[in-house]
């Protein structure tokens, strides 16, 4: 797979060629349900496409009230120690 490497330290860096942008992700089903090595089914897609995105924020929702009762620690990061981690590059990694 070919990635495409961009210079914004604030967004993902590569992206495969042929989507560059989110409004390219439809592109991605399409593929997956022309695929006929693995044959993907409605319910894999759906899952996805959101099932797994849901199922995570209803976890996250579970922990969430599950520390209702507890605060929150008060701890800053001083700048000094931001400054110079990763020399502001971006950490994602091109295979």
């Amino acid at each position: 797979m070919q990635f495409k490497t961009l210079n914004d330290p604030c967004s993902t860096c590569s992206f495969p060629v042929g989507l560059d942008d989110v409004s390219k992700l439809p592109a991605i089903f399409t593929a997956l349900i022309e695929d006929t090595e693995f044959n993907w089914t409605d319910d894999d897609l759906a899952k996805l496409a959101s099932g797994n995105v849901l199922r995570v924020l209803r976890e996250v929702e579970a922990v969430r009230d599950s520390r209702r009762d507890q605060k929150a620690p008060m701890q800053w990061i001083d700048k000094d120690e931001i400054k110079g981690l990763h020399d502001g590059k971006c950490m994602n990694f091109d295979p």
